[in-house]
């Protein structure tokens, strides 16, 4: 294919070419505007951010960032159930606990109410424990433990001001498993927890009756009851 060269009349220019109008839709009355949240009533608006970060598995914590009055509609849906796995967590969340210029001085006591935590002997419990007593308003506590289970009463005693209604204590030895609860009074606050060995996982979870004493132990099978008043 052979390109010959053109010449153009010298009073042509593109700047005498006309301009074309770029391609315009035509008017539909039916088409939507652009939603605009800031067109919904507060309220609204706050249900719905409420509703969007109110998922425990997945909670959306780049809402707190999107303005200060969002920031408080958030955080206590956000702080509801703490998830404290490792020690960077644990410490960062002592952290929040002892600087917090935007928050009521009661946001933590009255806003935290689950707590879970990995396993103590990864965590420094004298923070853990400082933690909960800061957060007195815990509803329900659990901890996992992955190594041999042992005796808590003395850990547990350390927090004065549990108001916990509902606790799970997970220990495993050996891959085995164990349960715990708690019922709680008008003045106290037991903890019973069944701690298993390899012979209990022949007969399923232990700890399905525990002893009306303080402390038993037995060959195969060891029950924790302890008592804690909730005032100091």
């Amino acid at each position: 294919m052979r390109f010959e060269h053109c010449h153009y009349p010298q009073f042509f220019s593109f700047s005498s070419m006309p301009l074309v109008p770029p391609t315009q839709l035509p008017f539909n009355p039916y088409r939507p505007k652009p939603f605009s949240f800031d067109d919904l009533p507060e309220d609204l608006a706050r249900l719905i951010i409420e509703e969007a970060v109110a998922d425990p598995d997945a909670p959306e914590w780049s809402f707190a960032c999107v303005s200060k009055a969002v920031r408080s509609w958030v955080e206590p849906i956000l702080y509801r159930r703490v998830v404290l796995k490792t020690p960077l967590a644990l410490h960062s969340f002592q952290r929040t606990l002892n600087s917090h210029p935007s928050k009521r001085a009661d946001f933590f006591s009255t806003s935290v109410k689950s707590f879970w935590i990995g396993d103590p002997n990864l965590l420094d419990l004298t923070i853990v424990f400082d933690v909960l007593s800061a957060c007195s308003g815990v509803t329900a506590l659990s901890w996992c433990n992955f190594v041999e289970a042992r005796d808590r009463r003395a850990e547990a005693e350390s927090v004065h001001r549990w108001k916990t209604r509902h606790m799970g204590v997970f220990a495993f030895e050996e891959a085995q498993h164990c349960n715990g609860t708690v019922r709680r009074d008008p003045q106290t606050l037991q903890l019973r927890c069944a701690l298993g060995t390899r012979q209990d996982s022949k007969s399923g979870f232990p700890g399905n009756n525990p002893p009306r004493s303080l402390y038993q132990s037995s060959p195969t099978r060891r029950t924790v009851v302890l008592e804690n008043p909730l005032l100091p």
